[in-house]
């Protein structure tokens, strides 16, 4: 890892349960990965200033600043609940 790097995991839900197949990215970097069958995800090797977006067709994005979290042993644990898109 790089200096001050952090690793990122966490676990995307919905109203129903896990959210398989979420997009968690790094806003302006080609970092990226998808929740799994537990709804899980972790990116390695980030920096602890970076901005994540976390979507899914269907629901609404959410971004989080990782400047806004306390990384212990190099590792921020991050736990979202999206919820679907409302029509206007």
């Amino acid at each position: 890892m790089a200096a001050n790097a952090i690793e990122l995991r966490g676990n995307i839900t919905n109203h129903d349960g896990i959210l398989i197949g979420a997009h968690i990215v790094i806003v302006g970097k080609p970092i990226g990965t998808i929740s799994d069958f537990d709804g899980n995800f972790t990116l390695k090797n980030i920096s602890p200033n970076d901005t994540v977006s976390i979507g899914f067709p269907g629901y609404e994005s959410k971004r989080f600043a990782l400047s806004e979290y306390k990384a212990t042993n190099g590792l921020i644990v991050l736990n979202t609940n999206l919820i679907p898109q409302t029509k206007p």
